[in-house]
């Protein structure tokens, strides 16, 4: 992100930390509220499976937004 807000003067970052007891639905509707014009996630091997249902939910909610993984997994499997 460091790239993009010195080349962009208007971009927002936004970090919604999630945890392992987090309701899915509830931080699906914290990035909703963001309004965001891109989500993006870092995921390794280990967080990859607990990501999927949050990346899901957002993908429901925002279906018209794109969403980028990056990271380890990212790169692994790119699908």
């Amino acid at each position: 992100s460091a790239f993009a807000k010195r080349e962009l003067s208007d971009l927002r970052v936004h970090l919604v930390s999630i945890f392992r007891d987090d309701p899915v639905e509830k931080i699906a509707g914290l990035v909703e509220a963001l309004r965001p014009g891109l989500v993006a996630m870092s995921a390794m091997s280990p967080t990859w499976l607990a990501s999927d249902p949050y990346l899901r939910a957002i993908r429901r909610a925002l279906p018209s937004t794109p969403i980028v993984l990056g990271g380890y997994q990212g790169i692994v499997a790119p699908d």
